[in-house]
């Protein structure tokens, strides 16, 4: 029987067990429909990032698209990213006609404090933090291609100030906060006061128990995809399995998964607080035991059967499935790609053991850097560069045409420079004095 399409396998890798339409989205971002709500979880960063996970603004407005509930509420955490993806979302959001609750759990940052504005009520704890800034970008070429990059650059900002101004009703302050190149942060009750959220808010009991359910599926989702997953896969699950614990996300899970958080947990302390927490479970009686799970205990999934070392073609199967278990950790962030889709589905589909995995790896990183084009037309917007990473950039290139290996970009200030000369300008960047150095 052929393999199952790896698109399938990861839409169903995290699942909720309280309704049918109770259905998780990759990790970064959730859709939960429940009665006449829904739930949005949006954590991490904002459109399509090549070396780490971010939220795809693609899938996550089809799904906002798909739901029917009269109230939306959205759980917001997020550093920013790519501002004409950060658009789309509160474009989308603001579109729906259901009335849209957003609240900001960790941060609200960049391009993720402009998807707040699309909230009919704006929600921060005390603890919340939100940051406006002018949009950013890296740049190379001519002069021309300066005055075109600062040109969109201008553009992007003025489009950002009509969401932030339409809600806060400070048009000349949301324009500065926008053009003078500083990051503004904000807790929560300073946001409140600057027009940029509506209320603080205490933790609501109710989310909590819901939302550490959800939690607790995706560590189930996290533990089976972690098996034999290349080392920087694993450290990134790793990452996400100690994201989502807490005590009361720890109790609700199968011992047998408890004991498999427990061997992902690299802090001493964590880890020896979790172990306790598993021992005392095991001396509790079961009224007790009971009584302290307070949300819905997730299935485990059945472990699967261990191949008949003696049977070459079980031993083959299960070589198999370990490979596809490794593809889909390895495709999961970029599958809203439709070369990588095709190409992953294809492989998948051909069962062919000899394609491994660090091999489709390396085929879906030149897919993407093939024909790629950034949403913004020609400008990619990221929150955070600084000036120490142009220099990174310029010298870098330096280094390379130097080697032959790489065309100096034009402008670049060290084009042209000896390995000497640049370590110099490395050095003299850092804040250190070299006059008198040899």
């Amino acid at each position: 029987m052929r393999a199952c399409l790896l698109a399938s396998a990861i839409k169903h890798t995290i699942r909720a067990d309280a309704a049918q339409d109770a259905d998780l989205g990759p990790a970064l971002y959730q859709v939960r429909a429940e009665a006449d709500s829904a739930d949005v979880m949006i954590y991490g960063a904002i459109g399509g990032y090549l070396f780490e996970e971010s939220v795809s603004a693609a899938d996550l407005v089809e799904r906002i698209g798909q739901i029917t509930a009269s109230t939306i509420h959205v759980r917001l955490n997020s550093v920013g990213g790519v501002v004409a993806d950060g658009m789309a979302i509160h474009n989308a959001l603001q579109a729906h006609p259901a009335r849209k609750i957003i609240t900001v759990e960790g941060q609200a940052a960049s391009i993720a404090s402009l998807i707040l504005q699309a909230g009919d009520e704006r929600r921060v704890y005390a603890s919340s933090l939100v940051m406006v800034h002018a949009p950013r970008t890296v740049a190379a070429g001519s002069a021309t291609a300066f005055r075109q990059n600062a040109e969109a650059l201008d553009a992007h900002a003025a489009a950002m100030l009509e969401a932030y101004a339409a809600r806060s009703g400070r048009r000349e302050e949301m324009e500065r906060l926008l053009t003078d190149d500083a990051d503004h942060w904000f807790s929560g009750p300073q946001a409140v006061d600057a027009g940029l959220a509506d209320l603080v808010v205490d933790v609501d009991p109710g989310a909590t128990a819901m939302w550490s359910s959800a939690s607790a599926v995706a560590i189930s989702g996290y533990l089976q995809s972690i098996e034999g997953a290349g080392a920087p896969v694993s450290a990134q699950l790793r990452r996400h399995i100690v994201a989502n614990l807490s005590p009361q996300v720890f109790t609700s899970l199968p011992e047998v998964s408890q004991s498999a958080v427990i061997g992902h947990i690299e802090d001493p302390t964590m880890k020896k607080q979790y172990r306790t927490i598993l021992a005392n479970a095991g001396r509790q009686s079961p009224a007790s035991a009971t009584a302290a799970v307070p949300a819905t205990p997730v299935a485990a999934a059945a472990p699967a059967a261990a191949p008949n070392s003696g049977d070459p073609v079980q031993a083959a199967l299960g070589a198999l499935r370990e490979r596809n278990t490794q593809i889909q950790a390895i495709a999961l962030p970029h599958m809203g790609n439709p070369q990588v889709r095709e190409y992953v589905d294809s492989v998948m589909a051909q069962v062919d053991s000899t394609v491994t995995a660090d091999a489709v790896g390396r085929q879906i990183l030149a897919l993407l850097g093939s024909n790629a084009a950034p949403l913004n037309g020609g400008a990619a917007i990221t929150a955070g560069t600084d000036q120490r990473d142009l220099t990174h950039a310029a010298m870098s290139n330096a280094i390379q045409a130097r080697a032959g290996l790489a065309q100096a970009s034009d402008g670049n200030p060290y084009r042209g420079m000896s390995m000497t000369e640049i370590a110099r300008a490395c050095v003299q960047q850092a804040g250190v004095d070299t006059r008198g150095m040899e």
